[in-house]
């Protein structure tokens, strides 16, 4: 899999936090891509097309 590291955006924390609280991911939506980044260390950032996101999404919703 190729990965494409972005920088800047308009970063929104999950809904969903684990644990303590401190295990959590951002997400950047833009018209092209989905970026994903650690909220502990924001960098390096991940991408994806939204069709890829969305695919992940229905994948981790399956009980």
């Amino acid at each position: 899999m190729e990965w494409t590291v972005l920088k800047g955006g308009r970063w929104r924390k999950s809904s969903y936090i684990g644990g303590g609280g401190s295990d959590c991911v951002e997400v950047d939506f833009a018209e092209t891509r989905v970026a994903v980044r650690d909220s502990k260390t924001t960098d390096p950032e991940r991408a994806f097309e939204p069709f890829v996101w969305q695919q992940f999404l229905r994948t981790a919703r399956q009980p």
